[in-house]
């Protein structure tokens, strides 16, 4: 916000009192209510012009565009970082299947060799070996 020894853009450098004034009209422009069952506090904003008002609804879109896409793109990341902490676990869990299944088939393979050796079959354990 200018102060007294600013300049307004595109105006005249203002003295104290014409400052304090314009601050005072603008001030009596803005209201604030606060909702007591939720605790939410609204501003709301009264211009005098035509131009000052859609200059503050222009800002106002910019804001509320810029908040949402804000707020888009972190539930976007925090969906994207989900989506690979859950394709990691499912990997895990497909390796470890893998790992258990390779393991029961090496377990039964080495029983089926230790039945065959202890039976004799006439020569195939020889063979075998």
């Amino acid at each position: 916000m200018p102060t007294s020894s600013e300049e307004l853009p595109g105006k005249q450098p203002i003295d104290s009192q014409q400052y304090l004034q314009a601050l005072d009209s603008w001030m009596k422009e803005l209201k604030a209510s606060r909702d007591k069952s939720t605790s939410e506090v609204s501003l709301s904003f009264r211009s005098t012009t035509k131009a000052s008002s859609a200059q503050l609804l222009n800002q106002y879109i910019a804001y509320i565009a810029q908040t949402v896409k804000e707020n888009q793109f972190e539930k976007f990341l925090l969906l994207l970082d989900s989506s690979k902490n859950e394709l990691q676990v499912s990997l895990d869990m497909a390796e470890k299947r893998a790992e258990n299944k390779l393991s029961l088939l090496l377990q039964q393979t080495q029983y089926a060799y230790q039945i065959a050796a202890q039976a004799d079959f006439g020569g195939i354990q020889s063979e075998l070996k």
